[in-house]
């Protein structure tokens, strides 16, 4: 597994971190006035053409911008299928959590494949407003940290009032080995009683794994 985590520094600098084979966390922080820092433990060649990878760029409530970018591993981060929801609806989304500093990532892209009960999120290539209302309405955007070393533990979300953006769907698939890329631009709003409010920004690219929890092959229209 491979993933790092960028941050611009000011304040603070974060460094980056990789999972070796054997699930040994490698970890580095590094701080260097007025430069982006990348540990040598991540600084390899770019995603291949069939890895699935993502570049999210955050600018804190502080005005620290952290950017958090690798390659997506499709058993550990991408979740599609049919897991707790009636076959042949589909969802898609993906989580990644960074162990040191602490963070969660997430991204829903709703249902992909979806049935009267449940109605498509994204169904082609376009621009989707954040969805809105419920938590977790999609397509929506989540991420857990801290701001700053000594900062309070945030929950910056895309559903939360207040909050505003869209992803735009470039490429689009619901088979597996299709790919999926995209861009989002907007604003996170953090749930709770502190008011903070992020920016984000950034693409990602995921090739669709096989389906979970879908039984069967289902025919898709």
């Amino acid at each position: 597994m491979r993933f790092r985590l960028l941050g611009t520094v000011g304040a603070i600098a974060l460094g980056a971190a990789a999972c070796g084979d054997d699930g040994a966390v490698v970890a580095a922080v590094d701080a260097i006035d007025g430069t982006d820092v990348l540990s040598d433990v991540t600084a390899d060649v770019g995603p291949s053409a069939d890895e699935s990878s993502y570049t999210f760029t955050v600018a804190l409530p502080s005005g620290v911008a952290q950017t958090y970018a690798g390659v997506l591993v499709p058993s550990q981060h991408i979740s599609f299928g049919c897991t707790h929801l009636p076959p042949p609806v589909r969802s898609l989304a993906i989580e990644i959590t960074y162990p040191k500093p602490f963070s969660t990532l997430s991204m829903n892209l709703g249902f992909v494949i979806g049935d009267a009960e449940h109605p498509l999120t994204i169904e082609d290539v376009g621009l989707y407003p954040w969805g809105q209302g419920d938590v977790n309405s999609p397509p929506a955007m989540k991420l857990i940290t801290k701001d700053g070393s000594g900062g309070p533990q945030l929950t910056l979300a895309s559903w939360v009032p207040g909050a505003s953006g869209t992803v735009k769907i470039l490429k689009w698939s619901i088979e597996e080995g299709g790919v999926v890329e995209g861009e989002l631009l907007g604003t996170l709003k953090n749930e709770g009683r502190i008011d903070a409010t992020a920016s984000i920004s950034g693409e990602f690219r995921l090739v669709l794994p096989a389906p979970e929890g879908c039984g069967a092959a289902q025919p898709v229209e």
